[in-house]
């Protein structure tokens, strides 16, 4: 079991499994399996200063 591992009730993890860091696991994993549970970093070019200005604007 990886650190930062989240496992969302009810799972089970078999005998043997590794889960990788980071996981969050929402599905049983097989004996002997490895489970990898993390999406895909994306970007989103722009975003955070159109999120700053929308909250200056509230002010």
């Amino acid at each position: 079991m990886g650190s930062d591992v989240s496992l969302v009730a009810p799972v089970s993890i078999g005998d043997g499994a590794y889960v990788a860091t980071g996981s969050v696991i929402t599905e049983d994993v097989e004996p002997d399996a490895l489970a990898i549970a993390r999406e895909r970093q994306i970007q989103k070019p722009g975003r955070a200063a159109a999120i700053r200005a929308a909250r200056k604007e509230k002010r």
